[in-house]
């Protein structure tokens, strides 16, 4: 079989002589599969060209180690691509099954966020075609039975009519069940080698672009939501925008991010008839646990992300998920922090792959806030002396 697997379905970057090249633009969200470079987003340009289009992207949006609520998040902060783009490539299916998947409660979660995402980029740009590439780890439900997420995006996929791409079941159907344990079909436990498995990836996801596109140009009219608590009217804030926060700016050739720190101060906040979903922050080697308090009740994520143990990288920008949090019943108060409550009971939030600080925690550095609902009465409160109340009511508020 290991011969078998070498033979790609069409060589990427072989000359169309069909008619002219059709233009695209396009949209990428995802997790760490593809932010690789190279990876199968950088090889499909390519093979797109075989197919007859020339596609340009706008903007890689993926970040490793996220879930599709990142994905959300970052489409509400970059609106004027997603108005402008073709394509918008999804790749969160891998991710979101190991935070979403365990119990009915995670997986109604999942769909409301996708779906969300689903209604929102098409809400934004009702030309947009939605592209969900389904990946999946080495080990794993999917390899005997059907992983739940797999079948809720093929549902979803069915009921809006987009072009789904599953991999993982692509190379069963062509190798059989045990294509897991080949050895060169995976570089490790959640990322298929490069570049002939990447590759192939591409041309999959390349070929159903393709067979898409070619179909007569509908405008389609968005069909009513499945489940009217999705996400799509989910909004986003900014804390570095109020004035009076501590900002820290962290910049490479990946990124460029504002963080406002909360490791010394409190993030508060209403919200009505909604909840708090996820925060984009980024880790530095020195981060914080974050602590939320809602009403009377303290929960408590570890944020350390696994590069920044050693740490290899001078940051990672990463998101903390608050999916565990109770659910919105009417008015409900907020307060986020990296400053450990005293005196009072602390649940834990589970998260993908985060870790327990290794060193002393300084900074909580807060990018973007998700949420639905209504948000009310923000303000920025200082904590510089030792955090004795544990309801956090203190008298010093630096920005409203």
């Amino acid at each position: 079989m290991g011969a078998t697997i070498l033979l790609l379905p069409q060589p990427c970057g072989a000359i169309f002589c069909g008619c002219q090249m059709r233009q695209m633009t396009a949209l990428a969200i995802g997790g760490s599969n593809t932010v690789m470079r190279p990876g199968w987003l950088t090889q499909l340009p390519e093979c797109l060209l075989h197919h007859g289009i020339n596609l340009n992207m706008s903007a890689n949006l993926a970040i490793g180690n996220t879930t599709i609520q990142m994905g959300l998040l970052n489409l509400l902060d970059n609106r004027n691509l997603l108005e402008s783009a073709d394509l918008l490539l999804v790749e969160y299916t891998l991710n979101d099954t190991s935070l979403f998947s365990r119990d009915m409660a995670g997986f109604e979660t999942w769909c409301q966020a996708m779906e969300g995402a689903i209604r929102f980029a098409r809400t934004v740009n009702p030309a947009i075609v939605v592209v969900p590439v389904i990946f999946a780890t080495k080990t794993g439900v999917h390899r005997n039975a059907v992983n739940v997420l797999h079948g809720g995006m093929h549902y979803l996929a069915h009921y809006y009519d987009l072009p789904v791409v599953d991999v993982n079941a692509n190379l069963m159907q062509r190798f059989g069940r045990d294509i897991h344990d080949v050895s060169g079909v995976y570089s490790d436990f959640a990322h298929y080698q490069r570049p002939v498995f990447t590759t192939l990836a591409a041309e999959l996801v390349a070929q159903k672009i393709a067979d898409h596109v070619k179909k007569p140009s509908v405008r389609q009219q968005l069909p009513g939501a499945l489940d009217d608590r999705n996400w799509a009217s989910a909004q986003m804030l900014n804390p570095s925008s109020l004035a009076g926060a501590t900002l820290q700016t962290f910049h490479n050739h990946m990124y460029n991010e504002t963080g406002a720190d909360l490791g010394k101060a409190v993030l508060s906040f209403d919200i009505e008839d909604g909840a708090l979903l996820a925060v984009r922050y980024v880790c530095t080697e020195d981060i914080c646990n974050c602590y939320i308090k809602v009403d009377d009740d303290w929960y408590q994520t570890d944020s350390l992300q696994p590069g920044m143990a050693e740490p290899k990288y001078r940051f990672l920008l990463s998101m903390l998920s608050f999916t565990g949090l109770p659910k919105a019943e009417g008015k409900r108060r907020y307060d986020m922090t990296g400053t450990a409550p005293q005196g009072v009971e602390v649940r834990q939030l589970r998260q993908i792959g985060t870790r327990k600080p290794v060193r002393p925690q300084q900074r909580l550095p807060i990018c973007a806030i998700l949420y639905t609902g209504r948000m009310s009465n923000v303000r920025l409160v200082d904590v510089t002396s030792e955090l004795e109340d544990p309801r956090l009511d203190l008298p010093k508020v630096i920005a409203t």
